[in-house]
């Protein structure tokens, strides 16, 4: 089965790639929506702030394509801002709407709860 990596220019597209290629998988980089309509498994990575997927891939309406084929049954794989926008929208940014598959909105982590650390820290 070959995946689908839909690249809204998020950091970690390579990252996932490399994942993708050392387990065997084919793959396809795209920022084409239509790409969306011939994908037989779709992967979502992302890395930013909410409106980072939105603005562009509204833009190119791709959203309703990536709707219809997780409806048909295409499998759907979303890492990290990829599994944030199938909730209804986000605090992060609380005017713009997701794909709403899912209940609810998205929320950051309580203050007291420990988040891993932002780059590398020294021993």
């Amino acid at each position: 089965m070959k995946v689908t990596i839909l690249d809204y220019g998020a950091g970690n597209v390579p990252s996932v790639e490399r994942a993708l290629q050392r387990l065997g998988a084919e793959s396809h980089r795209t920022d084409a929506p239509e790409s969306i309509l011939r994908a037989e498994a779709l992967l979502l990575p992302g890395v930013g702030h909410y409106a980072r997927w939105y603005v562009p891939w509204t833009k190119k309406s791709s959203a309703p394509l990536l709707l219809d084929a997780i409806h048909r049954g295409i499998p759907f794989l979303g890492i990290c801002l990829g599994l944030q926008i199938l909730y209804k929208s986000s605090e992060e940014a609380s005017q713009l709407q997701g794909l709403n598959l899912l209940p609810g909105i998205v929320s950051a982590l309580p203050p007291n709860v420990k988040a891993p650390a932002h780059g590398l820290e020294s021993a």
